[in-house]
């Protein structure tokens, strides 16, 4: 657990391990030069388990998680945030399944969005079975709810410098190693407005996923293939330079483009390819594009345009029903 100014929700975050059902660990603490009261609130635990080490200046959070795996005693290494909550069966459940399962290098769960204050506001069910593929394009891989092989952590060179660090670790680790997720909640994760990744370094956490999305694409299409910047933007969600085009006909090409990624996907062995999957992970992205675009600022010509010529007859008929009146 890194540590950076967290006094405000640290003391759950810790409690939360320390309360495991599961309770031979090592709990390796990284104060990466705190000026708050983080420090005195982990020194008032009286547990042998803790582990403080103390950085002699702020280095920042990757920095910080490398020197955690060089640390770290243990066979595993379980991550965590020091304004999260882990339940209290999570490591139990993880250690079970890596131990059943020798060729699995990391293991994540869904999360429980948490708001600031503690309150629930959703479940997060990023399901295993689209994961692989769903990798490609975005990090959908809670970091605070990981526990991984540390000898697969060292073998990948642990943490890049990246402002999407995690993502990128992931990106490589899915290309080389068997990886699965609970599809249950272990953790909460709480969406602060202050948090480092989402306010201070925001566009760059994008521009950083951005660059790891094409080098994902170019592993299965091949080093030298041409991505248009607006095809790769509406990958990751950003409509915008598509819909400024206002033409269903380069929607359309933006999805043939994807078709051929997602066929590259499928013929690429992999430890953790599932064909099946695959297509219907696929396919549940492709409906997410045609739909969202669909509610975007198309005109209704272009919007037409794009239903028929993709087939997107549900689609269609649901927006026509939804401008009737029905009394």
């Amino acid at each position: 657990m890194p540590v950076y100014n967290a006094e405000k929700y640290l003391f759950e975050a810790v409690e939360s391990i320390l309360n495991q059902t599961y309770k031979d660990f090592q709990f390796l603490i990284i104060n990466d030069g705190s000026t708050d009261k983080s420090v005195e609130i982990i020194q008032s635990f009286e547990d042998s388990r803790i582990c403080l080490v103390h950085n002699e200046k702020n280095i920042g959070l990757t920095p910080t998680l490398n020197k955690g795996i060089d640390l770290a005693e243990g066979k595993y290494i379980a991550r965590m945030d020091s304004d999260d909550i882990s339940h209290p069966t999570r490591l139990e459940e993880q250690l079970k399944l890596m131990e059943k399962h020798p060729d699995y290098a990391m293991v994540s769960t869904w999360a429980d969005t948490i708001s600031e204050d503690g309150q629930f506001v959703r479940v997060n069910e990023k399901f295993h079975s689209h994961s692989y593929y769903n990798l490609v394009f975005e990090n959908n891989i809670w970091h605070p709810s990981v526990f991984c092989k540390k000898e697969v952590f060292l073998a990948l060179g642990k943490y890049p410098a990246s402002y999407a660090e995690d993502f990128a670790l992931w990106s490589k680790m899915v290309k080389n190693y068997k990886v699965f997720k609970i599809d249950k909640s272990l953790i909460s994760y709480r969406r602060s407005a202050t948090s480092l990744s989402h306010v201070v370094f925001s566009d760059e956490c994008a521009e950083d996923a951005n660059l790891i999305v094409s080098d994902n694409i170019r592993y299965y299409l091949g080093d030298d293939v041409s991505i248009p910047p607006a095809f790769l933007a509406c990958y990751v969600g950003d409509y915008g330079p598509l819909l400024a085009k206002n033409d269903a006909r380069e929607v359309v090409s933006c999805l043939e483009f994807l078709e051929q990624i997602d066929e590259a996907i499928i013929k690429k062995k992999n430890v953790n390819r599932n064909i099946s999957h695959i297509k219907e992970a696929a396919r549940l992205k492709r409906n997410k594009i045609i739909q969202d675009l669909n509610k975007k600022d198309l005109d209704v010509y272009q919007k037409l345009k794009l239903l028929l010529q993709t087939r997107s007859y549900g689609t269609l008929t649901k927006s026509i029903l939804s401008k009737l009146k029905v009394k």
